[in-house]
């Protein structure tokens, strides 16, 4: 992540705050005056990172599209932090999804802003019981047998987030 906020400290020559925004990408967390949003969003795309997969505006907002690499990026940084079990519902759960083995990141709008969410510190364990819920039939469990890497690094976000707590 601090890779991305000094490529974006290069790009607009100021410091930027990220946050979430309702579409699940993340954008600055400052309003911008008109037409300089779309102006940083040019100079995003026409020099590229490896995290950005486009950058665009809405109504006076930098919206940034993440890559694949960036959700790959969050999984391994996820999976290096420490865990301690605790054994509550909600991790069973991701346990049994962790069985799938340590996939890439899927291309799941819910899952990327769950993921984006868990390296936040913002993930409730009610999002994380639905994880796979906005799906039905075998959407679900291709989904679900995709999860594995994911399911890891929520299990060690959620216990960063415990130990902050406490």
């Amino acid at each position: 992540m601090d890779e991305l906020l000094r490529y974006l400290k290069e790009i607009t020559g100021t410091e930027v705050k990220l946050t979430l925004s309702n579409e699940g990408a993340l954008s600055s967390s400052s309003f911008l005056y008109s037409g300089t949003a779309e102006s940083m969003a040019d100079r995003i795309n026409k020099k590229p990172h490896r995290f950005i997969e486009r950058a665009g505006e809405k109504g006076g907002w930098l919206l940034l599209h993440m890559s694949d690499c960036f959700f790959e990026m969050l999984i391994e940084e996820g999976r290096r932090l420490p865990y301690s079990p605790r054994g509550d519902y909600a991790e069973k759960r991701l346990e049994l999804l962790m069985r799938h083995g340590r996939l890439p990141c899927p291309r799941d709008a819910k899952v990327r802003l769950l993921l984006i969410k868990g390296a936040l510190g913002r993930l409730s364990d009610l999002e994380l019981l639905s994880i796979s819920h906005h799906l039905d039939g075998m959407d679900r469990v291709c989904l679900e047998h995709s999860l594995g890497g994911v399911a890891e690094a929520l299990m060690h976000y959620r216990a960063r987030l415990r130990e902050e707590e406490s």
